[in-house]
């Protein structure tokens, strides 16, 4: 994982480069990892990464699980002011 480059990435692509949207970039790849940062909570997670069913099973997801219920994941292992503290210097 380098933070520093998949926060450049996540920062060219118009999303907010906070712990959270790193993680997302470092799980899902640089391809998916920008989409499913900026996606919707709503958003079904298995159409924005192309994830297998069982790819998904390794990361505690289903192919019914949301963008929200990934991020409800995370953050519950990281907290909420974690999560969301941006990695780039303001």
């Amino acid at each position: 994982m380098n933070c520093g480059s998949d926060a450049l990435l996540l920062q060219a692509n118009g999303v907010d480069p906070t712990v959270l949207a790193v993680r997302a970039v470092y799980q899902f790849g640089a391809g998916a990892g920008p989409g499913v940062a900026n996606a919707d909570d709503s958003e079904n997670i298995a159409q924005l990464t192309g994830l297998s069913p069982a790819s998904l099973a390794a990361n505690g997801l289903s192919s019914s699980s949301t963008v929200g219920d990934w991020r409800a994941t995370v953050i519950a292992k990281l907290g909420s002011a974690t999560a969301n503290q941006s990695v780039l210097a303001q």
